[in-house]
């Protein structure tokens, strides 16, 4: 269910634009279908202040789950 910011919050706290938006490691599950992200870019878009800047991380899955080679003289025992 996809809900603008204005169904869950008060409107004393999204009254007026904000200066920045920050998304971080959240940005990947808007775009699990297309309405999603359009509610997404249009909660960004309508709280942020012309001008405002919007902050977002999106995690790589592949460098997730890759794992460093170990180098053989870190285990080499003294």
């Amino acid at each position: 269910m996809q809900r603008s910011i204005a169904d869950v919050f008060q409107p004393v706290h999204i009254a007026r634009p904000f200066d920045v938006v920050s998304m971080q490691f959240c940005l990947h599950y808007a775009f699990e279908s297309e309405n999603k992200a359009r509610m997404m870019l249009d909660n960004v878009t309508r709280y942020l202040r012309p001008g405002g800047v919007l902050i977002g991380t999106i995690p790589d899955s592949r460098n997730l789950l890759w794992v460093p080679p170990v180098r053989s003289e870190e285990h080499t025992s003294e």
